[in-house]
Parts: C-alpha cells; sequence; structure tokens
C-alpha cells in the first residue's frame, strides 16, 4: 500500500521551521522600515528647508512671514523632543505648491515637520522627525541626535 500526504511529525517539523525563520527575521524587517522613516524625515526636511530658501531667492525682499502667508501654511503646536522653538511654529506637512521652484509633497503618514519662524520672518529653521522615535530629530534636513 503507498503512503499518500503527510505525517503529523513531518508538519510539526515544517511549522517549527517557519515559525523561528519569522521570529529572527521580523526584527530586521521593523529596523528597516523606521531607517526608512528616518531617512524620509530627513529628506523632508532639506526640501521645505531649500523650497523656502528658493522663495526667498526669488522674492529678493521678501521674509519667511510672507512666505508662510503665500503658502497657506497652518499653525503648528507640537516639537520633537528636546527641540526648543526660537519663533512662530508652522505645519509643514502637507503638500506646498507656489510655484515650480518652490513646492514640496506631503510628508510621509509617521513623518512630522514644522517651519520655525523667528522675529520678523529674517530666520526659520524646518525640523522634521518621526512619530514616537525620540532619538533623533532634523534640522534643515541635517541630524540632531539627543
Amino acid at each position: 500500500m503507498k503512503r499518500t500526504g503527510f505525517t503529523l511529525i513531518e508538519i510539526m517539523l515544517v511549522l517549527s521551521i517557519i515559525a523561528l525563520l519569522v521570529v529572527f527575521l521580523a526584527p530586521k524587517g521593523q529596523r528597516a522600515q523606521s531607517q526608512q522613516s528616518e531617512l524620509m524625515a530627513q529628506s523632508h526636511g532639506g526640501i521645505v528647508y531649500q523650497a523656502v530658501q528658493n522663495y526667498l531667492l526669488q522674492k529678493v525682499n521678501s521674509t519667511v512671514n510672507d512666505f508662510v502667508a503665500v503658502a497657506g501654511l497652518n499653525a503648528a503646536s507640537s516639537t520633537p523632543t528636546g527641540y526648543v522653538p526660537v519663533g512662530d511654529l508652522y505645519d509643514c506637512t502637507q503638500g506646498v505648491n507656489v510655484n515650480t521652484a518652490v513646492k514640496w509633497p506631503q510628508a510621509p503618514p509617521d513623518v512630522h515637520c514644522v517651519l520655525d519662524v523667528s522675529g520678523a520672518g529674517e530666520r526659520f529653521a524646518a525640523v522634521t522627525w518621526v512619530e514616537g522615535h525620540i532619538k533623533t530629530y532634523y534640522v534643515n534636513g541635517r541630524a540632531v541626535l539627543q
């Protein structure tokens, strides 16, 4: 008589090997996703900073406050842990399209962004961070470690 199918031992062995693979590979996937989010936050901050710089180059007598009005940025209240704002905060997670040289896409879902504008709008910083990550935030696309 010819045997068909698998024995219970064979099935259990295959399932245990699959379970071990999942245990060892799952943390690496989460770490890669976390690194990707950090890179997206860094990139978004650099893009926002460059867009505002482009606007100021095009409109020589303008300030960052003028840009905030033209771009329609809303007030923001949150900042990353450890960051001390120097001025008014504006949300820059939404996409902006003033013209072809002054635009940025919407930030990824777990990335936050504020535009910190000091005084009369002569200085600014684009601050980005990943939700839930408290060790690093980015100012103008550059990492600031806590």
